[in-house]
């Protein structure tokens, strides 16, 4: 008689240890019970729209990295190196970007998509600066879009983000790129080349 109370006892126990962990799964792991299946299922910890629309602006700033860094190249060889330094900066920033936001996609459980938009090589100064400036108009708007979404989607931290990056590329990245075009204007592509040596 003793030995089937502690048997009972010990398979009591047993069946709280178990809820206590489902439990803790449930809170910390996002685990939600689902009725139909029977048992519990992952949640994603972020919003699978803000997450999409994270995975396509990768491609873009993957695109802007490479983008720039095949203009930095050209520049390089062309013994143009002071343009050549500015364009490599901003290949690495364009990849802090892009490191950013995959980041952040698997922050929120997410699979990043590593996928590289076009991107469009120039064949001279001229043609090069108008593909990058381009560039940085097309993910100007995408961030702004990004930011929106983020909005009505309550995900504050990544709009913040998104925030950043937005103003890297109108303040650093586009602003600079315009003012090349009109330093072009100003004083003539000869002048220019030869300020870039």
């Amino acid at each position: 008689m003793n030995v089937t109370v502690n048997a009972y006892v010990s398979h009591f126990n047993f069946i709280k240890i178990i809820n206590l962990h489902i439990l803790f799964f449930a809170l910390y792991g996002k685990i939600v019970h689902n009725t139909a299946k029977g048992y519990g299922v992952i949640e994603m910890r972020g919003n699978p729209e803000v997450v999409d629309y994270l995975n396509m602006l990768i491609g873009g700033e993957l695109a802007a990295r490479d983008q720039y860094l095949i203009h930095s190249r050209m520049y390089e060889d062309w013994g143009l190196s002071k343009i050549f330094e500015r364009i490599d900066h901003e290949s690495q920033e364009e990849g802090a970007h892009a490191d950013a936001l995959i980041r952040r996609v698997l922050f929120l459980d997410g699979t990043p998509n590593m996928d590289r938009d076009d991107i469009e090589v120039g064949t001279d100064v001229v043609t090069c600066l108008k593909a990058d400036l381009a560039l940085e108009y097309h993910v100007r708007e995408k961030l702004a879009q990004g930011v929106k979404l983020c909005e009505e989607k309550g995900d504050y931290v990544t709009r913040d983000m998104l925030r950043q990056q937005m103003s890297d590329t109108e303040e650093d990245h586009t602003y600079w790129l315009e003012k090349q075009m009109r330093l072009i204007e100003l004083i003539g592509l000869p002048n220019y080349i030869q300020s870039q040596m």
